[in-house]
């Protein structure tokens, strides 16, 4: 009885991945990877982008004070990661300025508190229409930031 020669443990693997030259990518394998290695890093881009973008618009806000709870509206306009806009209160509107990276957004505004200067700091995260986060009164105190997109 004849025997079978000894097989080999290598599998078989197409022609232009044999021998010595295993790790060369096939001409249309390098073109996928450039393809979904361009469709990773634009993603990742317009991502920053639109969640800089979407937050463009009024908010309604609320945040909690030594005095109580206080509701505003907020005014932002959004141009690259720098924001910018307008805080509506009580006491009359204030501008502000901040800047936006993916989520993670923070801007201030200054307010007179008997007769001094007042620097407002909000730090939050936005979630879609929604943004939650800490309020920080010139370093003296804080405490808790919301907002929710208000309606059209």
């Amino acid at each position: 009885m004849k025997e079978n020669p000894p097989r080999s443990n290598r599998v078989d693997v197409p022609p232009w991945r044999r021998g010595a030259d295993i790790f060369v990518l096939h001409p249309m394998e390098r073109h996928m990877k450039r393809l979904l290695l361009s469709f990773v890093a634009a993603t990742a881009l317009l991502t920053g982008v639109a969640a800089a973008q979407s937050i463009a618009g009024t908010w309604d806000a609320a945040m909690n004070t030594p005095g109580g709870v206080r509701n505003f509206k907020i005014d932002f306009v959004v141009s690259g990661d720098t924001v910018t806009g307008t805080v509506h209160r009580a006491a009359g509107d204030t501008p502000l300025r901040g800047t936006i990276k993916g989520s993670h957004l923070t801007f201030s505004y200054t307010i007179d508190y008997n007769g001094n200067d007042l620097i407002i700091t909000m730090t939050v995260t936005v979630d879609g229409d929604t943004m939650k986060g800490t309020v920080d009164f010139g370093g003296a105190a804080q405490d808790e930031f919301s907002a929710k997109r208000a309606p059209q």
